[in-house]
Order: structure tokens, then sequence, then C-alpha cells
């Protein structure tokens, strides 16, 4: 069964799961990957996600026992996901399954997912965790010109605040609310890399950010 857990410093969650869970959710990420609407510009974002699941059953990342005695005492692979990426991904699975013919298994995990995702974002603080939970439930893809370089940005900004923890989280729904196609910011940061491109001669999306990520608390 897949569960979660926030990180110490709330960057993130742990994803928990065993092989099959894994494998499983795996699979799917790939089949919903390789359809409409993400096949094609979304579809490398996509399977940068079913990478951190592939690595997690493979015993590359998290390995955590959970329980008390030899009744319950049970081992779990997972992985350390930050909040931006993962919320998107999550968004964009739910947004490609309404597009697609899905099984049970499908759907099965998906619920899976949503329910281990919003009650780690509650865990991590009731009030902003439902905030994040609203922004997810309510989220409706990106188009396909979406220059995905603003969710790394993104990121960055989330990890790089000086005070990790209740601080830091109370920034994510501010944040999420600034993925959107129409919102100033992503306006602004298209606006600059469309002024770079044409520089570098170059489209906006074969931009690569140098900038370095700071050894972060999770």
């Amino acid at each position: 069964m897949l569960f979660a857990e926030p990180t110490r410093y709330r960057a993130g969650l742990t994803l928990y799961g065993d092989y099959i869970d894994f494998s499983s959710l795996h699979s799917t990420v790939h089949q919903l990957a390789d359809q409409i609407p993400l096949a094609g510009h979304f579809e490398e974002f996509m399977l940068g996600f079913a990478y951190e699941l592939r690595k997690a059953y493979q015993g590359e990342r998290e390995v955590k026992e959970f329980g008390d005695d030899g009744i319950d005492k049970v081992t779990y692979f997972g992985c350390k996901l930050l909040w931006p990426f993962y919320l998107v991904h999550v968004g964009m699975l739910r947004w490609a399954a309404a597009f697609n013919p899905t099984t049970k298994a499908i759907q099965a995990n998906l619920f899976l997912l949503e329910a281990a995702t919003e009650d780690a974002l509650t865990r991590s603080d009731s009030k902003i965790g439902r905030e994040c939970a609203q922004w997810l439930a309510g989220f409706r893809g990106l188009p396909t010109n979406y220059l995905l370089q603003f969710i790394d940005d993104i990121c960055l900004d989330y990890v790089s605040i000086q005070r990790p923890g209740k601080e830091r989280f109370a920034t994510l729904p501010r944040m999420l609310r600034s993925i959107s196609s129409y919102s100033k910011e992503y306006a602004a940061f298209r606006d600059r890399l469309e002024h770079i491109s044409k520089f570098q001669k170059c489209r906006p999306d074969d931009l690569v950010s140098r900038a370095e990520w700071p050894d972060f608390k999770w």
C-alpha cells in the first residue's frame, strides 16, 4: 500500500511502498506519459517521476522498517520528492487519465497516490496543506507551449528559502498558484526566456538554467 510522510523540514514528502506498489505505479506513469496530453512536450518531465519510482523499488533510495514486532514489522522502499515538482506530477497524471481509457489498476494507483499526498500535505500543516490539496484538485493541466523550466525555478526558489520548515511550507500555495500559465510570475519568466532565446538563436524551451542548487534541508 502506498503511503507518505512529510520530510522533517517540509521540502517535500517521502513516498513509501513495497516492490509491487512502486512497480505498478511506475507502469501507470509510463502508460499515461505516452498518451495525450502528456506525450511529446510533457513526457520527459513525467518520466523524471517514473525514474525515481524505479530507483525506489530497486532499493536505491530510502529503505525503512515499520512496525514493532515480528508480526507487523515490514520493510518498505521510499523516495524523497520535492513538493512543487511532485504535486505537478500528480496533477498531470490525473489530467492525462481524463483523456484516456484507464484500467481499474490505473485508477487504484491514482487514488492511492492522491490519498497519500493529501495525508502528507495536511500532516505538514493542516491549513496550508488543505490549500495545496485544493490546488491539486483543481489542476487542469498546462498548455503545450508551457516552459517547464519555470517549474525548475519554482523548486529552486522553494529549497533556497532561508528558514526551512513551516515558514518554507507556508510559501507553497503561492508558488503553486504561480505555475498557472496566466500568472504574472510565469509571464515575466516566459518573456525573459524569449528575450534570451532571440540572442542565442534558439527556442525558449531549449534554454537550460545554470543556477547552482543549494545544499538544502529536506
